[in-house]
Parts: C-alpha cells; sequence; structure tokens
C-alpha cells in the first residue's frame, strides 16, 4: 500500500473459461456485482488486455475509489485497485466477492444448479433421510463438539474412578482398539445412504440448471418443500438405465421453469467397477463401498485391513470430478488402506498420549507451569506434521500407482479452491503447515503431483519422498517469510 492506493492481482488457476462462454461469463459478473455493489458502480467497460478480452468496472463508496478489472487469458486472472481511507480492507473484500463469483460461474456456467442423485435397484430415497435416530445420531457425532467433549470428560471420570491414576490412561487407550475393528460399520450406519455393490453399481446424477436470477425461488418454492416427490416423478422417466432430458425438461414446465431456459445435464459413474479396477492395481480385494448423499464433496477409507475396511463417496464429489480424477481419489485412499494407516495413526496417537501421561507430566513437577501448553503445542503439531507426510505419500502412491498425477492435481483444484485462495500468501501456506489438521497445503500437495505428471519428478520409495518433501516445502516457506 502506497500513498493510500491498495491493489490486488491474483489468478485463479484452478478455473478455466470455455471460449464460447466468455461472453456469458462477462454477462453473469456485470449483473451480480451490480447486485452487489448497485449504485456504486460508474461504469462498465469490455475491454482488451494484452490481446486477451476483459470487463473493467470502476466506481466508489463513499471516500474510496475503485477499479475491478478481470482478463480471460488460459486461467483467470483479475485486479482489484482501490484509492482512499481502509482502501486495502476494501480490496481484500471485493476480491473475496469477486473470487465467490467466478467459481460460482465455473460450477454452472452461469445457472444455479440443482440435483438428484439416484442408484437403479436402491431405494429411491435413503431409509436415513428419513430416520429420525439416524439424524439425532448424526447431529451428535457431527455437529456438537460439546456433546463429544462432554463424554469423553464422563468417560475418563468413570474410567479414573475404576482403575486409579496410574492404569487408566492405558484403559482408555485399550478401549478404543475395539472401535478401530468395529469403525467401518460404524460410519456406514451414520454416513453410509447406499451400499453400492456389484449388482447395483452404476450411480445417475441429474442435474438441472437453472438460470441464476431465478435459482433461489424456485429452489425455496419448489425444491425444497417437495424434493422427494419430484425426485419420484423423475426416477419414473428412467428407460433401460438412462433417463430422457425432454423427460426431465417437461417435468420442470409444472414449475415455473420454461424448458426452453434451463439446460439438463445426466452423469452415469460406474462406481462398483472403478473401485474394483483401483482395487486391482492395489493388489487389496475391492472393499465395502458406500455412497453418502451430501453435497460437499469428499472421500475416506477406513479399517485396520482389507477384509473389513469400508470407502466411502459423497455425491458432491460426483458432482464435482470427471471420471479419472474420482479414480484418482480413490487411488489416493487405497494407500491409506493398503499402508493400514487407520493403525499408523492410532498407534502415533497413543504414543504421543503416553509419553505426555507418563513422562511429561511427571517432569513437571520441577519444571515451570508453562511447559505442559509448550508441550502439547510442539507435541501436536509434530503429530499433524507426520499425518500431513502420510497424506503426501498416499498422493504420490495413487500417481506412480495409476498414472493420474495431473487428474488428482485437478481434482485438488476443483474441491480445494477456498484453501488454495488462503495459501496463494506465503504466511498462509505457513499457517496451513502447522495447522492442527492432517492435510498439508492443497497448493504443496498439487505442485508435487503436476511435476509427476510433467515427467519432472519419480518416487521409487513414496515414504522417504513425502516426508523429504514436506520438510523441504515448509523450511523453504519459512524462511521466504
Amino acid at each position: 500500500m502506497h500513498g493510500g492506493v491498495t491493489s490486488q492481482t491474483k489468478e485463479i488457476s484452478e478455473v478455466e473459461i470455455k471460449s464460447d462462454k466468455i461472453d456469458e461469463f462477462f454477462d453473469f459478473l456485470r449483473k451480480n456485482l451490480n447486485n452487489i455493489l448497485g449504485s456504486t458502480i460508474e461504469g462498465t467497460l469490455q475491454v482488451s488486455y494484452e490481446g486477451k478480452p476483459g470487463i473493467l468496472i470502476m466506481g466508489s463508496y463513499g471516500t474510496i475509489r475503485y477499479e475491478i478489472l478481470v482478463v480471460c487469458t488460459d486461467k483467470i486472472q483479475y485486479r482489484v485497485t482501490a484509492w482512499g481511507p481502509e482502501s486495502e480492507n476494501y480490496v481484500s473484500q471485493l476480491s473475496l466477492q469477486l473470487e465467490r463469483l467466478v467459481h460460482l460461474f465455473a460450477e454452472g456456467e452461469g445457472k444455479g444448479i440443482i440435483y438428484f442423485v439416484f442408484v437403479p435397484g436402491k431405494s429411491l430415497i435413503p431409509a436415513k433421510a428419513e430416520s429420525k435416530t439416524i439424524h439425532f445420531v448424526q447431529k451428535l457425532l457431527l455437529g456438537n463438539m460439546v456433546f463429544l467433549f462432554a463424554i469423553s470428560i464422563m468417560l475418563s471420570y468413570i474410567f479414573f474412578l475404576i482403575f486409579g491414576p496410574f492404569y487408566t490412561p492405558i484403559a482408555l487407550v485399550i478401549a478404543q482398539i475395539p472401535l478401530l475393528f468395529i469403525a467401518p460399520w460404524i460410519v456406514s450406519a451414520v454416513m453410509g445412504d447406499w451400499r453400492i455393490d456389484e449388482r447395483h453399481g452404476n450411480v445417475f446424477i441429474v442435474g438441472v440448471k437453472i438460470p441464476f436470477e431465478k435459482y433461489h425461488y424456485i429452489l425455496e418454492k419448489y425444491f425444497i418443500p417437495s424434493k422427494y416427490l419430484i425426485k419420484r416423478k423423475l426416477y419414473e422417466g428412467f428407460q433401460k438405465d438412462t433417463i430422457d432430458p425432454l423427460y426431465v425438461k417437461s417435468l420442470m414446465s409444472n414449475y415455473e421453469l420454461d424448458p426452453s431456459e434451463i439446460e439438463i445435464e445426466i452423469k452415469r459413474y460406474p462406481i462398483y467397477e472403478i473401485i474394483k479396477e483401483v482395487a486391482a492395481k492395489f493388489k487389496i480385494r475391492t472393499p465395502k463401498i458406500y455412497l453418502s448423499n451430501i453435497l460437499i464433496p469428499n472421500a475416506a477409507a477406513t479399517g485396520l485391513y482389507p477384509l473389513s475396511s469400508a470407502v466411502f463417496i459423497t455425491s458432491g464429489l460426483l458432482v464435482k470430478l470427471d471420471i479419472d480424477e474420482i479414480r484418482a481419489v480413490i487411488g489416493h485412499e487405497f494407500s491409506h488402506l493398503k499402508n493400514r494407516d487407520v493403525l499408523l495413526f492410532f498407534l502415533l496417537g497413543t504414543i504421543e498420549y503416553f509419553t505426555r501421561v507418563y513422562l511429561v507430566l511427571t517432569w513437571l513437577l520441577y519444571l515451570p507451569g508453562p511447559f505442559s501448553m509448550f508441550y502439547l503445542i510442539v507435541s501436536l503439531t509434530a503429530f499433524f506434521f507426520l499425518a500431513k507426510s502420510i497424506e503426501a505419500r498416499a498422493d504420490i502412491d495413487s500417481a506412480e500407482k495409476l498414472g493420474l498425477a495431473g487428474k488428482l492435481a485437478t481434482a485438488l483444484r476443483k474441491i480445494g479452491y477456498t484453501r488454495i485462495a488462503m495459501e496463494k500468501t506465503l504466511s498462509g501456506r505457513l499457517i496451513a503447515w502447522l495447522a492442527w489438521r492432517p492435510h498439508p497445503p492443497t497448493l504443496f500437495r498439487i505442485e508435487v503431483l503436476e511435476k509427476i505428471a510433467a515427467g519432472k519428478a519419480r518416487y521409487k520409495s513414496p515414504w522417504i519422498a513425502s516426508l523429504k518433501l514436506c520438510l523441504k516445502d515448509f523450511w523453504h516457506t519459512l524462511l521466504s517469510l
């Protein structure tokens, strides 16, 4: 910032706009920025910037003047500039709004999308969707950390009364061992909406794209209150494992939608075949497969050994990714199964816990009070750093075994764009390295995978390579600040 001027230039590398959609993209930005910024906009120009099409929006808000330049090259580039007091904060807000709109357009090409998920031969509506008990358990386990914390305190107190101070930590660890074995069944009971097997191996997703200006109105008036009724009517149109888009359009005309203003996207995913194929590449048996009808893009694997393991994917992952990207993500999860990472995480956690309880707490009698907090911060940071190297190893493992390093990189770009935006600064990247979460910075993962895809790197030992790469990038990020 110099003399009251703040400027921010970025490339949104995870988003590509097709050449025939550029005019629609600029029109989408113009309309939505007008809704957000309103009367503060003073002018909008279609421009050419270094031979590339762009749009320039100028305006003023109180004592602040601003300019927004968006250019379509191979990637989306933008520059936001503001003059005046509080310009830095204003530029940051405009940049966030702009990036949100770019990703919104990229997902639906300027239209709102309503998705319907079907597994032919299975229940049209998962039993869990209508089960009050399952909803209650999900809410407790997934959305109420206070409840879980209270339960853990209560169990610890009961164990303390039964086993005494010395044996309580050992008893608590032993009590967790059965949970390791039954974890796949617990997760499937809570999160697995449909079991995918050889007979029911296909998943269909019907996407209804409607004009963005009508999206929220149609969603709230019709699709949320009548979602199951509409889904049943859609399912009636399935003929020999497919559905006619014209049938879908005619059905949508019952909900204040003109067939000419909507687009229908129908995708078929042979999930069972994909996972069976990836399992063969990793030389393990095909695990149980569950689909969770959740729009958050995610995949996970659990189980101590392949015979009892399970893989979970969400419908949101299928919506976001193409088939090869799904293969690459599943390969990452199979690396966890192949290397028994669930057991590894349990052992690492147990070692840290016993060290803290039986050694560090004893030393506290002779050390200053803040030492315990210092040890806890250092030990947990080290634990999660090791977890990050395990996640990086799973990326490399998937890339080497499947030959889909580039596809795994693009998958990470699609599902991790919010983290990518935060990691584009050195401070954001360092925070990602130090954060108490198991995944390394998404940008780091993408960079490693893109080098493999370009043939610039090969790793005979993913374990050693991942640890070296993580340490090197962390150190380089720290020294670059």
